[in-house]
């Protein structure tokens, strides 16, 4: 029999609660909607009985509301944090993708390793998270893969900031930290943990991904601490003989016992181990070694077999477990596959025949509606699942696809509009296809009129400004009503006004298509610090892509070859930028 949960269906806020994602010790997470952006979130409460401890629980939410003001691609952004009727919740951007753990398991399993170039993309998207955070102020205290979330288009992201500490705070007196990533000093006190405890936890992670198996291991808890703070872990290459001493030198300095022997930042970390690593061999991730004579008594890893891209895990992952429409996941509904049985309960069999009895009468009736070529009935909830004007996101796409490989006015592709490019806001729903471009949506490799001189950009139309760096472009929409972003485009110029670079509004689009008014649409060139942030834009971004640097669309960029860029409506240019002069003021035609 299933139990109701009492939360399910309920609104705190502008936030609605659809369905559980998991539990941990301390907190729920649920799905939820944000009625308000039309977005799905997460949103995270605080089970009953740390409600009662009052003092805990308004820390939790006065926290929380403090990383809302962050800003970093590799940290999962906080939308809104408060307390209601005692229930105290806060609301996150929701991540459509898997866990580390989850996908750490799958290669375990099926006896294949993750590559080197995602081991160093894992660890320095964390490192640079753990590092902003360390510079707030706040240590983390519960790094571990299952709060890494991979993004279905490839961003890394540092969650639960739950058991964060501020420095000039301390601790409420507990041992927080899953003890297979807990340092020493954090298992001896909570209170003692510091920034080196959190990169103590990343060399845990860092250690398993390259060995296949974790440095102390125990089904006791206690036990489990007290090997980190005691014992010596087992050299690396007596796991995995394929790496070279270099590497194994780093991951042993970054699990020292003295947080002071261990590298000072994140940065430190990850740049001792790409260094280590690019002084191997270049026709192999890691250079051959004699086996240890030394008998070796931890598990011996996978990562002998073959070497699988992270991409191609995730969007496996993504394939199986779509994202329900919006209004359409309230309620419990089944556990995600890894959680169910695996053997069928006592009912099984009768399921299964009942079943093959609805089926056949469904055929039945579909062919009797055939005959009589009757219409399909269309049903309310079918009618409200895709608000109007929003594209759908192909979540069977591999992310790894660098470039697209169909145009998008061909409606039987898949692989027209989803790109390796990450945002703060997830689809508001799913399909195996995404719409086609209509005569409001042109086709992105269709080839701007020609014009001659500067564009007639009025200012008797709507006004938009650009602002932009070499490493981020922010889009305003300063027209004081929300606008479709499709019809845009943009495109970098060369020499005689040759167009390169294109980016297209339906990558923007796709997430979101309601160009809402005083908002920003967003650029930000992954694994990229120095991005501009301007005043204009905070709290107002509605969209983040993030592209590589390699990525055909990155237009706005400083180039030797091209000095401006154009901006397109309806596949005609309405306005020219200087890439020099860092923003622009465009006016688009109003509608």
């Amino acid at each position: 029999m299933r139990i109701e949960d009492p939360l399910i269906g309920r609104q705190l806020a502008n936030f609605r609660i659809e369905r559980m994602l998991g539990r941990g010790g301390m907190a729920a997470v649920y799905y939820g909607w944000d009625i308000k952006l039309e977005r799905p979130v997460a949103i995270k409460v605080i089970d009953a009985q740390y409600r009662r401890d009052r003092t805990y629980a308004e820390r939790f939410v006065r926290e929380a509301r403090a990383v809302a003001a962050w800003q970093h691609p590799n940290i999962l952004q906080v939308h809104y944090a408060d307390d209601e009727d005692g229930i105290y919740y806060y609301v996150m951007e929701y991540i459509h993708g898997p866990d580390l753990e989850q996908l750490m398991k799958q290669y375990a399993q099926s006896g294949e390793r993750i590559p080197v170039e995602d081991v160093l993309r894992i660890g320095k998207a964390t490192a640079s998270a753990l590092d902003y955070a360390h510079r707030k102020g706040v240590i983390h205290r519960d790094v571990k893969p299952s709060n890494i979330m991979i993004a279905e288009d490839g961003r890394v992201v540092l969650a639960d900031f739950g058991l964060a500490m501020y420095v000039g705070e301390g601790s409420l007196g507990q041992v927080f930290g899953s003890p297979q990533y807990i340092a020493p000093e954090q298992a001896r006190n909570s209170a003692g943990a510091v920034a080196q405890s959190d990169l103590y936890s990343l060399g845990v992670m860092l250690y398993q991904m390259l060995t296949g198996a974790l440095p102390f291991d125990d089904p006791s808890p206690t036990a489990l601490a007290l090997q980190h703070v005691t014992l010596e872990p087992p050299p690396p290459r007596q796991v995995n003989p394929d790496l070279s001493l270099a590497v194994e030198a780093v991951l042993l300095r970054a699990l020292r016992k003295s947080p002071q022997e261990r590298y000072p930042s994140g940065k430190a970390l990850m740049d001792a181990l790409e260094q280590a690593i690019q002084g191997v061999a270049p026709t192999a991730p890691f250079t051959a070694r004699p086996a240890p004579t030394q008998e070796i008594t931890t598990p011996r890893s996978a990562n002998g077999g073959r070497q699988v891209p992270l991409a191609e895990k995730v969007s496996r992952y993504v394939a199986a477990h779509p994202l329900p429409a919006a209004g359409q996941g309230i309620g419990q509904g089944p556990p995600p596959p890894a959680a169910r049985q695996s053997r069928p309960d006592p009912f099984f069999w009768w399921g299964i025949g009942f079943g093959a009895l609805l089926l056949i009468a469904g055929l039945f009736f579909a062919l009797n509606s055939l005959v009589f070529k009757r219409g399909p009935a269309i049903s309310e909830a079918t009618k409200t699942q895709t608000p109007a004007g929003v594209a759908l996101i192909s979540t069977a796409t591999p992310i790894s696809r660098p470039a697209l490989t169909s145009s998008p006015a061909d409606p039987s592709s898949t692989t027209t509009l989803v790109q390796p490019s990450a945002t703060a806001i997830p689809s508001t729903t799913a399909s195996a296809t995404s719409p086609p471009p209509t005569a409001t949506q042109p086709a992105p490799t269709a080839t701007a009129e020609p014009t001659s001189g500067p564009p007639p950009g009025s200012a008797d139309g709507d006004r938009f400004e650009l602002y932009y760096n070499d490493a981020s472009l922010y889009f305003k929409n300063l027209s004081g009503k929300d606008r479709s972003i499709f019809p845009i485009a943009f495109e970098r110029l060369g020499k005689d006004d040759k167009p390169l670079d294109r980016f297209d509004g339906w990558r923007w689009g796709n997430i979101y298509s309601n160009f809402r008014a005083d908002y920003c649409m967003v650029l930000r060139i992954i694994n990229r610090t120095d991005y501009l942030d301007p005043k204009a834009c905070k709290n107002r971004e509605l969209v983040y892509r993030t592209p590589t640097s390699e990525d055909s669309y990155i237009f706005w960029t400083k180039d030797k070859d091209s000095k401006e860029f154009r901006v397109l409506w309806r596949n005609k240019e309405v306005g020219r930028c200087k890439i020099a002069k860092g923003s622009c003021e465009v006016y688009l035609p109003k509608e």
